[in-house]
């Protein structure tokens, strides 16, 4: 079901946004108002076509160089399972601001999967959202000898889910320290038993 979305007025002035093709812009605003509110949706170009572009005469294989171009930006990360294909939105709740969302039905990817931890890394901008210590790497073996990890903002364990809205770059210490509390609105540790340290630290806004 398609869903109202909004558009920034800073979507136009950023660079990445610039650099794709104008077909591949429009591409990637359709996909706001069809994916779910995790930012997920069937990535079968068949599928975008009939909803995206119903009344164009593009090819499957026109509308596949469109996806590419997405992925090769790192503005969505692909994946399937054994029943699909499927993308994700990486900065999707940075765009669209979801006052009820509805929990997905669609699979989230593997955490643990190296592409997907690299694809969260470069949404990141290889930046610790804690301390903000910045630990580039290029590869995602790269990454995990220079220390960085995904963290849950929400704890698996506390019900936290797969999907980018609660992943985020952390160094070894900060995703250490913050063991196994959550994070609140306002970007900091939630768990009282936490040490004065520890309560101090703050999710940077990550652009």
């Amino acid at each position: 079901m398609a869903r109202i979305r909004t558009i920034k007025p800073q979507f136009w002035e950023d660079e990445r946004i610039g650099q794709l093709s104008i077909k591949t812009r429009l591409l990637y605003i359709g996909i706001w108002n069809f994916a779910d509110d995790e930012g997920v949706i069937i990535w079968r170009p068949e599928y975008i076509r009939s909803r995206i572009f119903p009344y164009d005469d593009f090819s499957l294989n026109e509308i596949k160089k469109l996806q590419d171009e997405l992925i090769s930006a790192n503005l969505l990360y692909s994946y399937k399972d054994s029943t699909d294909i499927y993308a994700v939105v990486l900065n999707f709740r940075k765009h669209q601001v979801i006052n009820r969302p509805v929990p997905s039905h669609l699979p989230a990817p593997n955490w643990q999967n190296a592409n997907y931890k690299n694809a969260i890394f470069k949404r990141d901008h290889f930046l610790c959202a804690y301390c903000g210590k910045v630990c580039e790497a290029h590869s995602p073996a790269e990454a995990q000898t220079t220390g960085l990890s995904i963290d849950h903002i929400i704890p698996r364990s506390k019900g936290g889910s797969d999907y980018p809205s609660n992943l985020t770059t952390s160094c070894a210490s900060c995703n250490k320290s913050k063991c196994d509390n959550s994070v609140n609105n306002h970007g900091t540790v939630s768990d009282k038993s936490v040490t004065d340290k520890e309560e101090g630290i703050g999710i940077r806004n990550i652009e």
